[in-house]
């Protein structure tokens, strides 16, 4: 996903199956030129991260997807923005290759 598109999931569009994946209907992207959208496959790893976080944000059944967390972890009802987005994948970027080199 870009991140714009990451930025405007809501809840509804993540849908578990049986089998423990789950569906992600992107309804708009910058290469979607009819606007039709798209289903994209999440694997059962992911799908349980999903659950646990909207397990933390009470269990919404709808708004924003991905929302802010102030400090001392109290989860906003808002949307992260794209730069939220940008600056939380630097970071994790960031630790990956601290990690990476570390090892040698």
């Amino acid at each position: 996903l870009r991140v714009s598109e990451a930025a405007a999931l809501a809840v509804g569009d993540v849908r578990r199956t049986r089998d423990g994946s789950g569906r992600l209907s992107v309804r708009r992207s910058k290469t979607d030129q009819g606007a039709t959208g798209s289903v994209l496959y999440i694997g059962p790893p992911t799908m349980h991260r999903i659950r646990r976080w909207l397990s933390l944000c009470g269990n919404p059944d709808s708004g924003p997807l991905f929302r802010r967390v102030r400090r001392r972890g109290h989860i906003q009802p808002d949307r992260l923005t794209m730069q939220a987005i940008r600056a939380i994948i630097r970071a994790r970027c960031a630790v990956v290759l601290t990690v990476f080199y570390a090892q040698g």
